[in-house]
C-alpha cells in the first residue's frame, strides 16, 4: 500500500489547495505552474522523512499544516488598504433628530487628508439680508425726537419755542389730502395741552432753510397737514376752542433725507405768526 501513499497525499493536496485560503495567490504569483506540483515540491522540500516510511495519517497532517503555512504567509504578505469611511450626512455623528428635521445632503466633494477619519461636509454659506419696511409710516405712539411740552390755558412764555433740525424718510402723502413731505416716523414734539377755555391754539414753524411742512394728529386721532401759510413757505395750523389731550406734531421737509432745522412755536395769540 506504501507505494500508492505518494499519488494519495498529492491528491488530498491539490483537494485541500482548492478549498484552502491563499490558494489564489499562489496561482497569481506562478500562473504557468499546476497547484498539484506546487504542494508535492512543498512536501518533498520541507519533509526530511521519505514519504513511503510515513503512515496515511501523518502524511495528511504535514499535507495540511503546509498548507495552512503557505496561505498564512501569503496573505500575510499582501498590502492592506486604508479605507476612509465618510458620513452619509450630519446626523451620521449625532443623535437621530425628529423625523421633521430637515437633513443635510451628502456633499459632493470632500476636502482634507484621505487618509482615515470622518470629513464634515463644508459649511453652508449663508448671507445675512437686512429686511426694512419698503413703505414706512408716522408713529404717533412713538417717544417724540424733542420731548414733551406740558402747557395748559394762559400758558408763558407766549410763545413757546422749540428748536430742532428734523427731516426724514417717511413720505406723508401717503395721509392723502395735501399732506406733502419727508419726515421722522417719531413725533419732533408731543404737546400735552390742558385745555381751559383757551379759544386759540397756534403751532407753526419757521425754517432757516428748504421749504417746511407740517403734520398735526390731534387728540381724536385725527391728521391735518398744512405747507405755506401767511405768504411765506412757513406752514401754520390753528385750532380754535382746543380740545384737552395730546397735540403730537412732525416737521418734514421737501426730499428724503434732506434736513431742515428751524423753530416750532406754541402760541394762544393771534399775533403771532411766520
Amino acid at each position: 500500500m506504501k507505494k500508492y501513499l505518494l499519488p494519495y497525499i498529492f491528491l488530498v493536496l491539490a483537494t485541500l489547495a482548492c478549498s484552502l485560503p491563499g490558494t489564489t495567490a499562489l496561482q497569481s504569483e506562478s500562473p504557468g505552474v499546476n497547484v498539484l506540483t506546487q504542494a508535492a515540491q512543498t512536501l518533498q522540500a520541507q519533509t526530511p522523512t521519505p514519504l513511503p516510511s510515513m503512515s496515511v495519517e501523518e502524511a495528511l497532517t504535514l499535507a495540511v499544516g503546509t498548507l495552512q503555512a503557505q496561505a498564512s504567509q501569503t496573505i500575510a504578505s499582501t498590502p492592506s488598504e486604508t479605507v476612509t469611511v465618510l458620513p452619509t450626512s450630519i446626523e451620521a455623528t449625532h443623535t437621530p433628530k425628529p423625523s421633521k428635521t430637515p437633513t443635510v445632503p451628502t456633499p459632493t466633494h470632500t476636502q482634507g487628508p484621505t487618509s482615515g477619519g470622518f470629513h464634515l461636509p463644508p459649511i453652508a454659506k449663508v448671507t445675512l439680508i437686512a429686511v426694512f419696511p419698503s413703505n414706512p409710516k408716522l408713529d404717533h405712539t412713538a417717544s417724540a425726537n424733542y420731548g414733551e411740552a406740558n402747557l395748559s390755558a394762559g400758558f408763558s412764555p407766549d410763545p413757546y419755542s422749540v428748536g430742532m433740525t428734523t427731516g426724514g424718510n417717511v413720505d406723508v402723502s401717503y395721509l392723502g389730502g395735501t399732506c406733502s413731505g419727508f419726515a421722522t416716523s417719531a413725533p419732533d414734539l408731543r404737546v400735552n395741552f390742558g385745555g381751559g377755555g383757551s379759544p386759540l391754539l397756534r403751532i407753526y414753524f419757521i425754517g432757516s432753510n428748504g421749504d417746511p411742512s407740517l403734520v398735526l394728529n390731534d387728540p381724536y386721532g385725527n391728521y391735518y397737514c398744512v405747507d405755506d401759510s401767511f405768504g411765506t413757505v412757513n406752514p401754520t395750523i390753528d385750532f380754535n376752542n382746543p380740545a384737552g389731550g395730546t397735540y403730537d406734531v412732525w416737521i418734514g421737509s421737501y426730499a428724503s433725507g434732506v434736513k431742515i432745522s428751524g423753530t416750532l412755536y406754541l402760541t394762544e395769540n393771534s399775533g403771532n405768526h411766520p
